[in-house]
């Protein structure tokens, strides 16, 4: 049976415009079909094994990487309380360090290969090392499905959004946030990496840091320029070129 997509949004439009909150399997599975008959433009679900075992692994080191930050914010906390016990509580919750550390170096090195040669394209990008566009490859997919450059920002949740009041006419500029949240995340470390290795880019942000704009502004800028340059090079095939992408 073919596959199609539907966007929660939608989902969550049509549950909010019923006045009964009742929510089960049954319920679910008829509001869907009702989705599927009233919905012509629904996508078709084009995702394949590969494409879902690379956004497996970068969602799991995403979440290794987020369970060792948390370990790491626990033994800092606890070496700065001290007390009975805490030599032996902080040596327990580094062996768990240790081998979340051994897991993401593991499944790194799987995904480095399995997302080869486009990450080798992605990393052709003064400032994006090869982990950093494994996890971009694995999240962004087959860039061809993309109508163009504008889906795959959207698609990041970098796409720009504008709420205006009746007071003010100019409204004020947020992104989306919806889409890929760890492909944002992994986007805004490659800006980061943009600014500091990539003179290019480096000028950008220098540019706009004298007109006075904020540091996570020009940040998310720069985000969307690395996926947009991403986005540009897997599509045509081409590997970086200072004097071409501009």
């Amino acid at each position: 049976f073919p596959g199609k997509v539907i966007n929660p949004i939608i989902t969550g439009k049509f549950i909010s415009s019923g006045i009964r909150k009742t929510k089960t399997d049954k319920t679910d599975a008829v509001l869907l079909a009702k989705i599927g008959i009233l919905e012509p433009a629904l996508t078709d679900y084009s995702d394949d094994e590969k494409q879902l075992r690379l956004r497996r692994f970068s969602k799991t080191i995403a979440g290794l990487k987020s369970e060792r930050r948390i370990m790491i914010q626990k033994i800092n906390h606890l070496k700065y309380l001290g007390g009975a016990g805490t030599p032996e509580v902080v040596q327990s919750l580094k062996n768990v360090v240790k081998v979340l550390d051994q897991e993401i170096k593991k499944l790194t090195k799987k995904l480095i290969r399995l997302t080869s040669p486009d990450a080798v394209t992605v990393s052709s990008i003064p400032g994006v090392g090869k982990e950093l566009a494994s996890l971009i490859v694995a999240e962004l997919g087959d860039v061809t499905r993309f109508a163009g450059k504008g889906q795959a920002v959207a698609f990041s949740g970098l796409d720009p959004t504008v709420r205006e009041s009746g007071a003010s006419l100019r409204g004020k500029s947020h992104i989306s946030k919806r889409g890929s949240s760890v492909l944002r995340h992994v986007l805004f470390q490659g800006a980061w990496g943009l600014m500091m290795h990539n003179p290019r880019y480096r000028a950008f942000y220098e540019k706009k840091k004298a007109e006075g704009k904020h540091y996570f502004a020009i940040l998310c800028a720069l985000a969307r320029k690395l996926l947009i340059l991403i986005y540009t090079m897997l599509k045509n095939h081409t590997l970086y070129d200072p004097i071409k992408f501009t």
